[in-house]
């Protein structure tokens, strides 16, 4: 008996032939296709991570969390010090940004992949190794609270206080942590100075409780203004190390107390090497006032939404102290003059440094860090 062909298969035929006769492109059936329904009609997109995750939009692999990958992306290195000592030892102090701006922490040493003379360094033998930063960098910050007769008339020192407690178990890891209070005085209030003990600072939080402001008043440009100098001062004093000051700031407010204006604050942020964020409480913030102060980030909440805002605030301000890295490896070279280059295996971007090898010998330990002053990290 003569079998004749499915419909569907003539229909194809007919297809391919009118295509010919046109001299159009000759469609093209996808790998395992067999007319027998259940597809979709879309290719399969291919998984180029390579472990079980996705790209993103520009092609940048994530894992399988949707977290970014080391590999295949920009990223923008800031060589801020670096130095290289008998017996053979290179210590790189940097910090690493996407190209995009955005802080880029989590690196790991393996991670890395270190070139002398475009000559790979195997990690092995160099030992490549990611010290502490609390070695090379003194990072700290500023939590300047609004204590006016607002807040206080308000009823929010309660959830001022769980925000705050939320805010010091995140960040007072990698730095060391101030509580500064501003109402309508002229000075500023020190509850807590610079500390990284947690609990110093939980019970200065937990002492706002019966609170009661000298001035009702708000001088907000004013303690801003005075909170930076705070940090200026902080930064003087840390001479053996590479330092870093960070200002948050919280308000339910306006300026009131018109001691320093709204002009002259923002020309003191725009210059000041500092990060600022801010967090705005309520409805009766200037956002677009308040904004342009939080240069590196501002939140807006309503009260009961206070704990979220200060959360990612921590949030960024803990990914810009993990940007920092203090790098150390032993070098195979023994004399002369050489360049190294720094990169992480698959992204575009690098640092470099030129050093002398000269007496470098074995004996090498890349943890042996010598601060600025001469004396040991440890």
């Amino acid at each position: 008996m003569v079998q004749t062909a499915p419909q569907s298969n003539l229909n194809t035929l007919r297809v391919l032939l009118l295509a010919a006769l046109l001299g159009l492109p000759l469609p093209l059936a996808s790998c395992g296709d067999d007319g027998g329904g259940g597809g979709t009609g879309e290719s399969a997109q291919p998984n180029t991570s390579g472990d079980g995750g996705a790209t993103t939009g520009d092609n940048t692999p994530t894992g399988g969390d949707g977290t970014s990958s080391p590999s295949r992306g920009c990223l923008d290195f800031d060589l801020l010090e670096a130095s290289a000592k008998v017996p053979s030892n290179i210590t790189l102090l940097f910090s690493v940004k996407t190209c995009d701006g955005d802080p880029r922490p989590g690196l790991k040493a393996d991670d890395f992949t270190i070139t002398e003379d475009d000559a790979t360094i195997s990690a092995f033998e160099s030992r490549q190794t990611i010290l502490p930063r609390s070695v090379g960098f003194d990072l700290y910050s500023i939590v300047l609270l609004d204590m006016s007769g607002s807040i206080i008339g308000s009823g929010s020192i309660p959830l001022v206080q769980n925000a705050a407690r939320t805010f010091i178990d995140q960040v007072v890891v990698d730095q060391r942590v101030a509580i500064v209070l501003f109402d309508g005085r002229r000075e500023l209030e020190t509850l807590v100075d610079f500390t990284d003990d947690p609990q110093v600072l939980y019970d200065g939080i937990d002492s706002l409780s019966d609170y009661e402001p000298v001035d009702p008043s708000t001088n907000l440009n004013g303690a801003v203004e005075a909170a930076l100098s705070m940090l200026d001062r902080e930064a003087r004093l840390s001479l053996d190390k590479i330092n870093g000051g960070s200002l948050i700031l919280f308000t339910d407010g306006t300026d009131q107390a018109s001691r320093v204006s709204d002009e002259a604050i923002l020309d003191a942020i725009d210059k000041t090497p500092h990060t600022v964020f801010a967090v705005g409480l309520g409805e009766e913030v200037d956002p677009e006032h308040l904004g342009a102060i939080g240069k590196d980030g501002a939140e807006f909440a309503a009260t009961e939404d206070i704990v979220d805002a200060f959360n990612r605030v921590a949030e960024r301000l803990q990914a810009e102290s993990q940007k920092y890295y203090v790098l150390g490896y032993c070098s195979p070279k023994r004399a002369g003059e050489h360049t190294l280059a720094l990169e992480v295996e698959g992204n575009r971007g690098d640092l470099t440094y030129d050093f002398a090898a000269d007496d470098f010998g074995p004996g090498c330990d890349p943890t042996d860090f010598t601060l600025r002053d001469g004396t040991s990290a440890d």
